[in-house]
């Protein structure tokens, strides 16, 4: 064989070894998303929890978790709402919805909770919705629970819905 000028032999121009696993060593899922931040203190009434971020996508891996909502603040006559949870990101197999946050302490109104996040599609299984968060805590009113996310639509299977979040209790 002849390369530019110089003659090879045929057995020295066969194609170099090329490593073959070097792809299944690397994760191939989406990113998780981040959780919410915590709603601030008030005087009056608490901040609301932020919400997660939703979970990356996957085309042959498993889609990202979504991220949790963050707790409400604390008020002096109300708490602060929980942050939603993230949506779970699509793929392979749907990753898991984030969980709701939990509402903040009030003394009038407990804080509701944030809802979970809904699972993401899988091309196989869907993937689980997230839980609701718990209501706040109240001398007088207890905030509500949060609502489940519902679970992903999946081609063989599909996912489980969440739990809903447990109501605050209440002093009086």
């Amino acid at each position: 064989m002849v390369t530019g000028g110089v003659v090879l032999p045929a057995s020295m121009a066969s194609a170099a070894p090329v490593a073959t696993h070097v792809a299944t060593a690397l994760p191939n899922g989406g990113g998780a998303g981040g959780d919410g931040g915590k709603g601030g203190t008030g005087g009056l009434v608490g901040g609301a929890g932020g919400a997660g971020g939703s979970g990356g996508g996957s085309v042959l891996g498993t889609g990202g978790k979504g991220g949790n909502g963050g707790t409400g603040g604390d008020g002096f006559l109300v708490g602060g709402a929980g942050g939603g949870g993230g949506g779970g990101g699509e793929g392979r197999i749907g990753g898991a919805g984030g969980n709701g946050g939990d509402g903040g302490f009030g003394v009038l109104q407990g804080g509701n909770a944030g809802g979970g996040g809904g699972g993401g599609d899988g091309f196989l299984k869907g993937g689980k919705g997230g839980n609701g968060g718990n209501g706040g805590f109240s001398f007088f009113n207890g905030g509500n629970g949060g609502k489940a996310g519902d679970g992903g639509l999946g081609g063989l299977i599909g996912g489980a819905g969440g739990n809903g979040g447990a109501g605050g209790g209440s002093l009086f």
